[in-house]
């Protein structure tokens, strides 16, 4: 294991694994290749949005299963919306932190994606909403 895959799996508390398979050769780790949200970010901003009572950060990978695209998202205190910057949505309730596009062969990092890629949920969960906020701007029209 490399030195960027063991800062990743360190830093995230899920134990989020990427993984590449090909058909007739060994299943390769491919973990190294997503971009963190400290690079998007910076740690500056990170640390500021953890200050403010943010989460730290997290993937958002409920569209694998239609798209080949996940998010980086960090969220915050639900009382306590972050005020409005460059990568705030949802009324400061959410922030930003890249998309990750699986392009067939690597992950490409991303700052926005189009509505194709990122679909919103035909019914979203109710606990959910901010899956389809409507001040999304990472979000482009198709």
């Amino acid at each position: 294991m490399n030195h960027c895959a063991d800062s990743l799996t360190s830093r995230l508390s899920s134990g989020l694994r990427a993984y590449r398979k090909v058909a007739g050769q060994p299943i390769e780790d491919v973990t190294a290749q997503l971009t963190p949200p400290e690079q998007v970010l910076g740690k500056v901003a990170l640390k500021r949005y953890e200050q403010l009572g943010a989460s730290g950060p997290f993937l958002d990978d409920s569209r694998l299963d239609t798209v080949p695209v996940a998010r980086w998202i960090v969220e915050s205190d639900p009382e306590n919306p972050l005020p409005k910057d460059a990568h705030t949505f949802d009324s400061g309730n959410y922030v930003h932190a890249g998309f990750l596009l699986w392009n067939g062969d690597h992950f490409e990092t991303r700052a926005t994606v189009p509505a194709t890629l990122w679909p919103c949920p035909v019914d979203p969960p109710q606990k959910d909403p901010w899956r389809c906020p409507k001040d999304d701007i990472f979000v482009t029209p198709p």
